[in-house]
This record gives C-alpha cells, sequence and structure tokens, in this order.
C-alpha cells in the first residue's frame, strides 16, 4: 500500500511539474504572437517597399553603394521569402495538431 501511494505521489508530482513548464511555454507563446504581428507589419513595409517607385529610384540613385542592404534586391527579396516559408512552416505546425 506505502509503495501504490508513492507512486501515485510521483506521478502526480510528475504531472505538476509538466502543468508548470506548459503555463512557461504558453507564456512565451504569446509573447510569440506579439512579436510576429510586429514582423509581419515589418514584412509589409518592406514589400510595399520594394515594390514601389520610391525603391526604384533609390536602387537607381545609390546603386553599387554597399551600404543600404535593402537596395540590394536578392537581400531583401529573401529575407521577405525566409518570413513567408517560416509562417508556413508554423501554420503546418499548428494545423497538424487541431
Amino acid at each position: 500500500m506505502k509503495n501504490k501511494k508513492k507512486s501515485t505521489e510521483k506521478r502526480v508530482e510528475k504531472y505538476d511539474e509538466l502543468l508548470f513548464d506548459f503555463e512557461s511555454q504558453l507564456e512565451e507563446l504569446q509573447d510569440l504572437r506579439k512579436k510576429l504581428k510586429k514582423i509581419q507589419k515589418q514584412a509589409d513595409e518592406l514589400t510595399h517597399y520594394m515594390y514601389s517607385e520610391d525603391w526604384m529610384k533609390d536602387f537607381d540613385k545609390y546603386e553599387g553603394k554597399e551600404d543600404f542592404h535593402v537596395l540590394g534586391e536578392d537581400y531583401l527579396y529573401n529575407a521577405l521569402i525566409d518570413f513567408e516559408n517560416e509562417k508556413v512552416k508554423i501554420l503546418k505546425q499548428i494545423c497538424k495538431h487541431l
């Protein structure tokens, strides 16, 4: 009887620890959601700039100047594509467990 009580107590302790870790991870997930919202706004602004006349004018004016990474078409495009790919991975992970 004493062993059964010990194993029950260990099981409850295990799930108690799991719950505390889960709650901590949930808080991080909520913070991540806020960060994702901010990152999306930045991506939208960069996308708008990349397809604007301003980007073309800036590109022509500063062509070859390596200080402005945003004018490197591949650099900006690749960063935006990487972001889109990460969003798809996140969505797949979420959908897999719905």
